[in-house]
């Protein structure tokens, strides 16, 4: 049993400290009404660190969006904000960055019509546009705007990136672009599974990389680091992205059979002798055919390695290595007292990967339980993190990287 006190009763021993820390921090998460720091609530530019030309009242209401969108629509990119040690303005960048990602993800799931998926498609390159705009616009005409009755320039997302780079630092309005015309690539194409998983792993890389990237510059990186660090993050966001998107095609696979598609790549299919109607007709509760937890674990199994190279390229190979060993507890020891050495990279740029590098091993971890085995529909498995259903072992996690320094 672990040891929370210390020897006199009246203190916590590390580990307990950490564990109280973690259970404030759920009970802080629960409620939808938290702020990003630990500084009074904010009421104007001076506390989001950002300058905009906008009503302050009107920036804060954009926040307060991206926040709440996050909660509901992603809320494993929710709970690694408040673990962000960046400053607000940062913090605030990477959640409009996570939000377009996500706007953009759901279109082709929304709208059934192409010509109405274009539409949004096109209000969402607007709304980009709007970002790099000399002034905002005072059009607020509600009438065929996609976007909830909200004009492009007033769109949350615009109001807050566009402030953040005129007041902080600039962004790549080709990274930007990109992640809508992935996705508007992929509706056009009908939304079938991919060809090969090396075609999969292009599109997480052009799509999930790109968030990746587009957080790492939000958090600073080559505005005063070598051209090596920025090289050796890019790489590692690559390898991060095309994990992401092998994770999020084994997650949907329970949505999609109730749709009636499997969108596992063709070159699985084959590989593994999979036959799509047998699948589609599972009974709830019905096992698992043995083909398809083994083109999962093939999956699993790509996805981890493409994890593992992004830690040997933050971390060096021999401190990743010890990173998922349960043994290592000298190793970690050593590296917090500067024995060993520690990330390559930022701090604030660890963080930005660490933010979806973390949660995507916590899934594929719970792939590898014996009580799962990597079958897809297994209850334990396919639940996702949200604001009913958290997950306290992920929010453990995110929260010994913040304040342990381990790896991701």
């Amino acid at each position: 049993m672990l040891r929370l006190l210390s020897p006199v009763g009246q203190g916590l021993t590390p580990v307990g400290l950490q564990l109280a820390r973690a259970t404030a921090a759920s009970t802080f998460l629960s409620s939808p009404n938290r702020h990003l720091s630990t500084s009074p609530p904010p009421g104007g530019p001076e506390s989001t660190g950002l300058d905009s030309t906008n009503d302050p009242k009107t920036l804060q209401r954009g926040v307060n969006h991206l926040r709440e969108s996050l909660r509901t629509g992603d809320y494993e990119a929710f709970l690694a904000t408040h673990f962000f040690p960046a400053p607000a303005s940062t913090q605030i960048a990477w959640m409009a960055i996570r939000c377009l990602s996500l706007e953009a993800s759901h279109i082709s799931s929304a709208a059934t019509d192409p010509r109405l998926a274009e539409i949004r498609y096109a209000y969402w390159r607007e709304v980009i546009g709007a970002i790099y705009a000399r002034a905002p616009s005072k059009d607020t005409d509600p009438a065929n705007i996609p976007g909830g009755g909200i004009s492009a320039q007033q769109h949350p997302i615009a109001v807050t990136l566009r402030a953040f780079h005129r007041s902080v630092r600039p962004l790549s309005r080709r990274w930007l672009a990109r992640l809508v015309d992935e996705r508007s690539k992929r509706h056009a194409a009908g939304h079938r599974a991919f060809g090969s998983l090396d075609e999969l792993e292009r599109f997480g890389e052009n799509t999930s990389g790109t968030v990746l990237s587009l957080c790492l510059q939000a958090a600073g990186l080559g505005a005063g680091g070598t051209e090596e660090t920025g090289s050796l993050a890019e790489h590692a966001a690559s390898h991060v992205g095309q994990a992401a998107a092998i994770v999020n095609v084994i997650r949907a696979m329970r949505i999609d059979k109730a749709q009636g598609r499997l969108l596992l790549p063709v070159d699985l299919v084959m590989k593994h002798n999979l036959r799509e109607e047998a699948i589609l007709r599972l009974a709830p509760g019905a096992k698992t055919p043995t083909e398809l937890c083994d083109a999962v674990f093939e999956l699993a199994t790509r996805a981890n390695d493409h994890l593992i190279t992004a830690r040997t390229m933050v971390y060096g190979s021999s401190n990743a290595a010890a990173a998922g060993n349960p043994s290592a507890g000298k190793t970690f020891g050593r590296r917090m007292f500067g024995l060993l050495p520690g990330a390559h990279l930022p701090s604030d740029s660890v963080a930005v990967l660490a933010g979806v590098a973390i949660p995507l091993q916590h899934y594929l971890d719970t792939l590898a339980l014996p009580a799962v085995q990597f079958d897809p529909f297994c209850d334990r498995a396919s639940v996702i993190p949200s604001a009913k259903h958290p997950s306290v072992p992920l929010l453990l996690k995110l929260a010994k990287h913040r304040w342990l320094k381990t790896q991701f």
